[in-house]
């Protein structure tokens, strides 16, 4: 059963400044229909928990009935309602998500990289980026997005990870974690070779 909200005559304004009314409006209608199809909820509903600030079905999952209701139109059953079924939903995508991730052959230290999500793991796998080793081996750019100049044009390169909306700083950081992780005995062996140089060259220059 398709929940509904029970305001009357509401009317949502979905537009926005003219200088970027058709991307906020394309994105206003690719989230209500996530609610509307994952959530199955009706459409004025969608629209309205979109207006309210509701981006994810995790937004609604993580709120609380009481914030619910304080959206006219929103009652207490249908606040209980969207809540439970943004779990059920959330539950079941990890679940998928989590398969996904096995099917892809992915490992287990990028897996297990800290800042890394399911969802961007399933991203990686798709880029046949497996290991530990190939990730630490990236660019943020490779991760971010960003531009170059290709025959004298300024072309727009897309990221693995552009969709989840990763900061220079934070793709920096963990490319820097999996080079920590990967090449660590590589340095402890490296330093300990150098420093074993730097004795013999002090004892022979005495």
């Amino acid at each position: 059963m398709r929940l509904a909200t029970k305001l009357l005559n509401f009317e949502i304004n979905i537009m926005t400044d003219a200088e970027d009314s058709e991307r906020r409006q394309l994105e206003f209608k690719e989230k209500t229909e996530n609610f509307v199809k994952n959530l199955e909820l009706d459409e004025t509903l969608g629209q309205l928990l979109v207006a309210e600030g509701f981006s994810s079905i995790d937004d609604i999952k993580d709120t609380s009935t009481e914030n619910l209701i304080k959206i006219e139109g929103i009652e207490e059953d249908t606040a209980k309602a969207l809540i439970e079924r943004a779990k059920e939903f959330h539950q079941k995508d990890q679940e998928d998500i989590s398969q996904r991730i096995k099917e892809l052959g992915l490992q287990d230290a990028l897996i297990n990289l800290k800042g890394l999500t399911p969802g961007m793991l399933v991203t990686l796998g798709e880029q046949k980026i497996l290991s530990l080793e190939e990730f630490a081996d990236l660019a943020s750019d490779e991760l971010t997005g960003g531009y170059d100049v290709i025959k004298g044009e300024r072309v727009k390169i897309q990221g693995y990870l552009e969709d989840f909306a990763l900061s220079k700083d934070e793709a920096d950081e963990l490319i820097m974690s999996a080079r920590n992780i990967v090449y660590k005995d590589w340095v402890m062996i490296y330093g300990k070779k150098n420093k074993i140089n730097d004795i013999w060259l002090s004892q022979k220059t005495d």
